[in-house]
């Protein structure tokens, strides 16, 4: 093959054009009409041994019409909530696997445990941060989004015996473009993320509750 080396002429400035697209599509529908699932035979499908890492015993994957559009994971760093007949017949600990992947590609080498922010305000020096042995996580299907997702642009609620709960990440209190970013309180109003506030005098609740990392990783 041939190739020739660009010149200034070869380059236009000024012309870059941001991609996006809803994540959550199926097909040419942006929004979804029906509830998400999981699959019963997740852990006995073709091929699936205990090691394979599609085996059942490390996640669930969650579809919609037919599609995983993402899979949920619990992991222990000391092997905690491991079915016992898991680790008498194959002498593995898969919420311990779980935890190592995940350390391993998106904590800095030095670090083994992930920590969370928490704080009740964001003020100078108050956000503190809380070890978590345990974790969960939920990983999107790369094919459902672009090179990343949009930081600001996510929102989730929670909901228990507690009360409902909504969780926006937080590049709108910072202000920065990062590889992670905080969960904090808060919901998007008209597209515009919006922090909780309490009176006017919260401006960010940190609950310690996660880190949203919105880059594309391999983790398999």
């Amino acid at each position: 093959m041939i190739f020739k080396k660009f010149d200034s002429t070869d380059i236009v400035v000024g012309r870059v054009n941001q991609v996006s697209s809803p994540m959550w599509t199926s097909g040419d529908i942006a929004a979804l009409q029906s509830a998400f699932y999981t699959s019963p035979t997740q852990t006995v499908a073709t091929g699936s041994g205990v090691f394979n890492v599609y085996n059942g015993l490390y996640y669930n994957n969650v579809y919609y019409s037919g599609e995983p559009f993402f899979a949920v994971a619990y992991g222990n760093y000391y092997g905690s909530g491991s079915s016992q007949t898991d680790i008498d017949t194959s002498k593995i600990y898969p919420t311990k696997a779980i935890y190592s992947e995940y350390a391993n590609v998106l904590l800095p080498s030095t670090q083994k445990i992930f920590t969370f922010a928490t704080a009740s305000t964001v003020t100078a020096n108050s956000i503190t941060t809380i070890t978590g042995s345990s974790i969960y996580a939920i990983s999107f299907t790369v094919n459902k989004y672009k090179d990343k997702l949009d930081e600001g642009q996510l929102e989730f609620s929670l909901s228990g015996s507690k009360g409902q709960f909504t969780f926006i990440d937080d590049s709108s209190v910072t202000g920065k473009i990062a590889d992670s970013y905080n969960l904090i309180s808060g919901s998007i109003v008209n597209g515009i993320p919006t922090p909780f506030t309490n009176g006017g005098t919260v401006t960010a609740v940190y609950y310690g509750i996660g880190t949203l990392y919105p880059k594309q990783v391999q983790l398999y």
